[in-house]
């Protein structure tokens, strides 16, 4: 398992996510005697579309790391800042399997903005229309292999706008919103999910958002959305995914550290962790 880090908070509207991942880089050595590979941090000021350009370099470091493995089966943990370096992570692990890949997207929102699209131009909510391959022009010319989005599934969503929602609509893509999702079918929903990624690719990856989580369980996090996801059923949920050959990753970003007074976002963290590679807690 190659564990990579991006302590990087420039696509939000608010700091504090990339403290999270630096709070991590120091636990898990501590909690599961493995160490990170790698990471990157950036301490840039620019905001909003004035971003970009660092945006681009961190993917750009992202895709030499992950290139330059050439074990197909590796599988990789992605500890990142705020959600914009979704983009950074798979987008070099869509070049590296060349587009045959699946996506699931656990997150409270959709982040599927195009740059034109957004009202607030954060680039955390852009992740997912550049994956796509509509975005910026310079940062998508990083990689021109695309993720296909009836390969693209998004679990928890709760929390969005029209323009996005039409966006992911007119191309097809899978979305379990969370009115539908209840802890009796929860394990069923991804069960599915994991299903509907995989069903025509050679590998698939788990982005989760900690806001895609009841707040009043995993609450350390920039974007409070209530009437989210149980993390216990999540955790439940992905039990031993590292023994899926079809696995190739998971990310967890938009911990906010700051707000975890009493570690409670951080444990579910490190469970989430422990289940999906088997590591002992």
């Amino acid at each position: 398992m190659n564990i990579l880090g991006i302590a990087s908070g420039i696509g939000a509207e608010k700091r504090g996510a990339e403290l999270g991942v630096w709070d991590l880089y120091y636990t898990l050595p501590e909690k599961f005697n493995i160490n990170f590979n790698k990471i990157f941090f950036t301490n840039a000021t620019e905001r909003k579309l004035d971003a970009i350009e660092n945006w681009y370099n961190l993917t750009k470091k992202t895709q030499k790391f992950i290139t330059e493995n050439n074990d197909i089966n590796e599988q990789y943990l992605f500890i990142t800042g705020d959600h914009s370096n979704g983009f950074c992570v798979w987008n070099a692990l869509l070049k590296k399997y060349n587009g045959d890949m699946g996506l699931i997207w656990i997150d409270a929102h959709l982040d599927a903005h195009t740059v034109q699209s957004s009202y607030s131009h954060n680039i955390h909510g852009m992740p997912i229309s550049h994956l796509l391959g509509y975005g910026d022009t310079k940062v998508q010319e990083l990689n021109k292999n695309f993720l296909d989005a009836k390969n693209l599934c998004f679990i928890g969503t709760r929390d969005y706008e029209k323009a996005e929602l039409e966006f992911l609509e007119q191309r097809g893509v899978k979305i379990f919103f969370m009115k539908n999702i209840t802890k009796q079918n929860i394990q069923n929903t991804v069960k599915e999910a994991i299903e509907y990624v995989s069903r025509n690719t050679k590998k698939f990856g788990i982005s989760i958002d900690i806001d895609g989580f009841d707040p009043n369980e995993a609450g350390a996090t920039g974007c409070f959305c209530p009437n989210g996801l149980s993390p216990l059923e999540i955790i439940k949920s992905l039990k031993n995914l590292v023994k899926n050959p079809q696995f190739c990753g998971l990310e967890i970003t938009e911990f906010d550290t700051k707000k975890d007074t009493k570690n409670q976002t951080k444990n579910i963290i490190l469970k989430i962790i422990a289940s999906v590679f088997n590591l002992k807690l």
